[in-house]
């Protein structure tokens, strides 16, 4: 029987292989909320990132307007995303139009 000093910590071992993955981890994802004015920068910094899924970013606005207008400058925003997080992290991003609570 093992005991309790034979195991072995897997966090640094999961996050690198979630790197290798293309997956970002809880940190990123946190990062990704509470820095997310700075990250996405303007005009986004009004909008909120809501969900991530399967490479798929959603993100919130208030109302039909601001998403017309947001989707014709989500490259810009992907290739910051990218730059930050990593080419693999983020392959697309959806605008939706809400008032849903902040949060992945």
């Amino acid at each position: 029987m093992r005991g309790h000093h034979d195991l072995e910590p897997i966090g640094r071992d999961l996050d690198a292989l979630l790197e290798r993955l293309g997956i970002p981890t809880s940190l990123d994802l946190a990062e990704l909320v509470e820095d997310w004015e700075e990250l996405a920068g303007e005009p986004f910094a009004g909008a909120e990132p809501v969900g991530l899924k399967d490479g798929e970013l959603v993100v919130q606005v208030k109302d039909g307007v601001a998403a017309s207008l947001l989707r014709y400058r989500v490259g810009p925003l992907l290739d910051r995303l990218r730059s930050h997080f990593g080419d693999e992290a983020i392959d697309r991003i959806k605008i939706r139009v809400g008032n849903r609570k902040k949060g992945l």
